[in-house]
């Protein structure tokens, strides 16, 4: 299984948050170094439509361990 991370960051160019989800692509064991990239991501206007959009992609891409 791939390790997921869900991300809610602020988005300044439009004023409101950008919800991400991030997988891991590689790690660098030796320096902590861990790549990811972005396989989903939607805009928000506000926080509660962000977290709406956090809930819908967390039951997209995130399964329950």
């Amino acid at each position: 299984m791939t390790n997921r991370v869900m991300r809610l960051n602020n988005n300044p160019n439009a004023r409101g948050f950008i919800v991400s989800v991030l997988e891991e692509i590689s790690r660098d064991d030796a320096l902590g170094y861990i790549k990811f990239k972005t396989i989903a991501s939607a805009p928000a206007g506000t926080r509660k439509a962000a977290d709406r959009k956090y809930d819908e992609l967390r039951a997209t891409y995130i399964t329950n361990r």
